[in-house]
This record gives C-alpha cells, structure tokens and sequence, in this order.
C-alpha cells in the first residue's frame, strides 16, 4: 500500500498492541464504527499487498502470526470443506455426486451442490481441481434432472410408505407435479424408466377419491395407534362413513387397495368399543 515506512511501523505496533489486549489479531471489519477502523484498512491492504510488499515486511508479519485470510474467509473456507467432505461421503455411498438439490438427509449438502455448478465459472481452479477429482458433475441434464426427482420419490415412499403423492403437495411442490407429470406420459416414456417406477410400487393412475380418503385414514392411525375410526366421527364425518363401506366392500375390493389397508393395520371387524 502507499504508507511511509514510519507510517507502515506505526500501524504495526498498533497490530501488536491489539494482539496483546486481545490475544488474537482478529480486527474487527472497517464498517464497525470504533477506534479500529484505520487498522481494520490497514490490515486489509497488507493481506491484498501479501506478494508485492517489501520483504522485511512480510516477514514482521509472518513471526507475528499474522492471518493472511480474514476470520470470515477462513470460516468460508471450514464451510465449503465440510460440504466437500459430506459429497465425497455422499459419493462413497450412492457412487455418483448428483446431490438432489432438496436431499433429505441433508438440505445444506443439496443447497451447496447447486451453488457449486451455478458458480462454475467464478470457482478457484483449486476447489474445481477437487470437485473433478470425485467426478462431480457441473451441467445437470435432462436425464440427471429426471433421476434427481425420482430420488425424491424414493425418499417420499421410504417416509409413507407409498408413492401416491398428492398433485398439490406443499413439501415438495416440484415432486407432486412431477408425479402427476409421469402418469400423463405414461404412454411416451422408456421402458428403463418405466421399471425403474414399478420397483417402489409406482400407481400409474390414481382413484383420487379413494386415495385421498386412505390418506385421511392413515393419518389418523399415525395420531391415535389404530385405526378404529367410528361411524359417526365428529371430528371427519366422512371419513368414518368411507371407513365402514370399506369393512362392507372387502369381499368385492381390489386386491391392491386391502393390500393398502392391511399395511397400516385396517381392523376389517370392529365391534365400536375402541376410543378414537
């Protein structure tokens, strides 16, 4: 920077006499008003000046300890190796680095994958050198964009145990309509895909009605431990009437839907003493 070397000597002993009242040489940033503000500038202009200041400088620097890195861009950096290292894991895993950007068991290493590609052209050639070496992927194609979704899917039925996803689902909005989207081109898409849904149990069309009251009842088996819901309950008069015509329709019902029912515990007879 431009200072004297008096002004330069100056404003290092007034480093070292914040070193030793703080015992750290952590400034605070030049936007906070206070009596640092001229050391905080003078701080900044070292570490852009690191490779072209005098020699005997650097030097004073270095024996102080000095941090070359602001505290904020050290923390920056502990952040993106963290990621890093939960993506290598992630690859360990699942073999590949194609992160769905809302990854359940980790929203933040989803959120930090995107962020990645979005910067591709801004990132230092040393985290780009890092990331190609776990084979990281930059530009998501269709086909990655298909896959990303499906996992969502799978992540969906590992929590409900199904993969009938409303077409307005606030969780997850982009994944309800996706959903909806693959029933619609049931006819157009590739056999590959179309296994790959059969696998968890994909339902290439949905009884709305039905479906929807299922998702009442299971609901209300996940509240109360059983799912012995009265004729007459107050709480969803419909729900306790659709509940009896299912006990009245079994003999008559698809075998898929007493599948349904038997897998959350549909008591077929119910003699009225259970409490809701």
């Amino acid at each position: 920077g431009a200072w004297t070397e008096e002004g330069w000597k100056k404003m290092f002993r007034e480093l070292q006499k914040f070193e030793g009242e703080h015992g750290n040489g952590k400034v605070p940033n030049r936007r906070i008003k206070g009596k640092y503000v001229a050391l905080s500038k003078w701080v900044k202009e070292q570490r852009r000046h690191r490779y072209n200041m005098p020699e005997k400088n650097r030097r004073k620097l270095d024996k102080l300890g000095f941090k070359w890195i602001s505290f904020q861009e050290e923390q920056t950096m502990e952040r993106w190796h963290a990621n890093y290292e939960c993506l290598k894991n992630f690859k360990a895993e699942n073999g590949h680095c194609q992160v769905p950007r809302h990854y359940e068991d980790n929203l933040q290493l989803g959120l930090w994958v995107s962020k990645q590609r979005s910067k591709r052209h801004k990132i230092s050639p040393e985290r780009k050198r890092l990331l190609d070496q776990i084979g990281f992927t930059w530009v998501v194609t269709k086909r990655d964009s298909w896959d990303e979704m499906y996992e969502r899917l799978v992540q969906y039925r590992e929590h409900t145990g199904n993969c009938l996803v409303p077409q307005i689902y606030n969780p997850d909005p982009k994944l309800g309509k996706w959903v909806s989207a693959q029933r619609q081109i049931k006819h157009k898409i590739s056999s590959e895909r179309a296994l790959q849904l059969d696998a968890i149990g994909f339902k290439w069309q949905r009884n709305t009605a039905w479906d929807d009251m299922f998702d009442r009842l299971r609901a209300f088996c996940q509240e109360r431990g059983h799912c012995l819901v009265p004729h007459n309950y107050k709480e969803d008069i419909k729900l306790g009437r659709w509940v009896s015509m299912q006990r009245y329709r079994k003999d008559t019902m698809n075998p898929e839907r007493v599948k349904h029912l038997n897998s959350i515990g549909f008591a077929w007879q119910h003699n009225g003493r259970q409490n809701p």
